[in-house]
């Protein structure tokens, strides 16, 4: 128990610091929702043809907008060197930024879903959303990854790199919705790509903002 206490307190305090800043200035929610909504308005509006494949790819862009901010802000306002001076562990750092992502953008997005689907006369099934949901959490992790990635190196180049990972995913998460026989196949690879990142998260987060000033 004495072990665990001190992980525990910086947890709690990572978290509540960010749900303050989240919840602060809102723009992590609100514009994440609005693009997402608005581009269902669109696509209803034109009478196209929805399927999966493109839920995904605008549930992606909508978790793109906060990322820039994810851990620059930290950086500029001078929250992360209160962090190191707390001796809070980095590794423990990524892992509530992944929490906040998923928690404050990712939850958010997928409440939304079958609402604005609804605008396309499309259906979501329950399997669906629990497929959508494996997925985001995948999807955040990565990106959370990412900005890690970015942050550190101070360049989008290494991110780019990376950002093909994020097509497996993609394409499992329509293999789950559209193929049912292979639904629990699709699910543990997206699931198994989520414990992936919570295992490389820790060690790269603290890697990468180890000399980040």
């Amino acid at each position: 128990m004495l072990v665990r206490e001190p992980w525990i307190k910086y947890w709690q305090y990572l978290s509540k610091t960010e749900m303050h800043r989240l919840f602060r200035s809102g723009h992590d929610i609100v514009l994440p929702l609005l693009f997402y909504a608005l581009s269902f308005v669109m696509l209803g509006f034109m009478q196209a043809q929805l399927n999966s494949s493109i839920i995904c790819l605008l549930f992606i862009y909508a978790l793109l907008i906060p990322l820039p901010a994810m851990v620059s802000a930290d950086v500029e306002d001078g929250t992360l060197d209160s962090i190191r001076l707390a001796r809070v562990p980095m590794g423990l750092y990524g892992l509530v930024k992944l929490q906040t992502l998923w928690l404050g953008t990712a939850v958010p997005l997928l409440l939304i879903t079958p609402l604005v689907t609804g605008l396309t006369e499309m259906v979501i099934s329950i399997d669906a959303l629990m497929a959508f949901t494996v997925f985001s959490l995948a999807v955040s992790g990565l990106l959370t990854l990412l900005a890690m990635i970015v942050t550190g190196q101070q360049s989008l180049f290494y991110a780019v790199l990376a950002l093909p990972l994020l097509a497996p995913l993609l394409l499992f998460c329509h293999i789950a919705i559209t193929q049912e026989h292979q639904y629990e196949a699709a699910m543990s690879f997206m699931l198994a790509m989520f414990l992936m990142t919570l295992a490389i998260l820790p060690w790269l987060a603290g890697f990468m903002l180890r000399d980040i000033e």
